[in-house]
């Protein structure tokens, strides 16, 4: 039986850089998996201000403030 293997990955922040990382992830994670063999997995998004509207692509559960 294979291992798992899978990255556990945090952003911190979520302007620009942030927000363009987030697309190229979600939009490349099967290739990214299917080159390397590595899931990534985003956990948590570092924000400073919760009450900024954000982009539709962010799941707002993995937003902390901690």
């Amino acid at each position: 039986m294979p291992t798992k293997r899978i990255i556990n990955i945090a952003l911190l922040g979520l302007g620009k850089l942030g927000t363009g990382f987030l697309h190229v992830l979600k939009d490349k994670k099967d290739k990214i998996k299917e080159e390397t063999g590595f899931e990534l997995r985003l956990k948590k998004i570092l924000i400073k201000n919760p009450h900024f509207k954000r982009d539709r692509i962010v799941n707002t559960s993995l937003l902390t403030t901690d």
